[in-house]
């Protein structure tokens, strides 16, 4: 029941009903959250080379952004973060 509970809250918070919000969800998935197909086509190589679904795919994305996080700090690839500071 947790998981209904999760996505029923999710479904409020962005103004959608539950059909809608897991329609959205699964699309995403399917699509790779609509990326541009140069990295897709990366992205579909590599889960396949490693043996992983879709979903384990995305997990490891999340971890290696985290980690980047951790290492380089939050926005250091934002295109404010290139540009010069202003004194």
């Amino acid at each position: 029941m947790e998981p209904v509970t999760f996505l029923k809250a999710e479904a409020t918070r962005g103004g959608h009903d539950l059909t809608a919000l897991v329609v959205r969800h699964l699309h995403g998935l399917r699509t790779l959250f609509g990326l541009p197909a140069a990295p897709t086509a990366i992205g579909e190589a590599f889960h396949k080379a490693f043996g992983l679904v879709r979903y384990e795919y995305l997990l490891h994305l999340a971890f290696e952004r985290s980690l980047a996080l951790r290492e380089k700090g939050p926005s250091f690839d934002s295109p404010d973060a290139t540009a010069p500071k202003r004194r």
